[in-house]
Formats: C-alpha cells, sequence, structure tokens
C-alpha cells in the first residue's frame, strides 16, 4: 500500500528514480559514507596543516602575536609562507576547510588557496586573544 501511494505521489520519473535506488542502494550509500569519510579526514588534515605552518611562522617571526589581524595579514601577503612541513605533517591525501563540504587533492596550490593569509592572520590573532585571556585569569 505504502508502495502504491509513493508511486502514486512521485510520478513516472520519479518511479523510475525510486527503483534505480532501490536496485543500488548499498553502492550509493557506501559512495556517500566514503565521501563524507574523506571529508572528515580532509577537515582534520586542514587543522593539522593550519597548526604545522602557525608554529613555523610563529617560531620565524615570534612578534606575530603582538599584532592585529589588518597587520598579520599584511605581514603574512610579504612573507613566503611555508607549505613545506605542513605537506609533509598531514596523513590525507584530500584537504577540506571545516566549513565546507568540498574536497581538495592536498597540493601545494590547493594548501596555498585554502591557507591564505587572511586565515591565518585570524586563526593567529585568535589565539593571540586565548593566551591573552589564559594569563589574564591566572
Amino acid at each position: 500500500m505504502l508502495n502504491i501511494f509513493l508511486r502514486t505521489v512521485l510520478g513516472p520519473l520519479g518511479s523510475r528514480v525510486l527503483d534505480f535506488y532501490l536496485e543500488y542502494s548499498l553502492w550509493i550509500n557506501g559512495a556517500i559514507l566514503l565521501y563524507a569519510a574523506a571529508v572528515i579526514w580532509g577537515r582534520r588534515a586542514y587543522k593539522i596543516a593550519l597548526t604545522i605552518i602557525e608554529t613555523d611562522l610563529l617560531t620565524n617571526e615570534p612578534d606575530l602575536f603582538k599584532h592585529k589581524v589588518e597587520v598579520i595579514q599584511k605581514i603574512l601577503a610579504k612573507t613566503n609562507i611555508p607549505l613545506e612541513n605542513a605537506m609533509k605533517g598531514t596523513p590525507s591525501l584530500f584537504i577540506s576547510k571545516p566549513d565546507s563540504w568540498l574536497i581538495f587533492s592536498k597540493t601545494p596550490n590547493n594548501l596555498r588557496k585554502l591557507i591564505n593569509p587572511y586565515t591565518l592572520a585570524t586563526s593567529i590573532a585568535g589565539k593571540a586573544k586565548q593566551n591573552q585571556k589564559k594569563t589574564s585569569a591566572k
């Protein structure tokens, strides 16, 4: 009875799509699950790469914590962002921003696009504020 109702509501095209899904549901759901796992793994790789790059930058220029976001962004736009350690330090083949469902292959160009000076500046400034709150609370 439910089948008849669904097919009536879906119409002829929707009925064909439903038949296709029912026949290949294992493969379709497996592909969706695999993609979701790649996105989660890519987000983890993004966070690791961002942390590695920040650590490298702050060892070379420890004064970055003292500036505001705009100043940090201008400084980073002039400097060469070290991507080599981030490429080696992330265990994934893919990388994905935390607010996105798109995945990209982990290449220097994609890392440079995803982790740009603005992203680094806001992350470094945010960590500086957290450190200030921790030290002022003690």
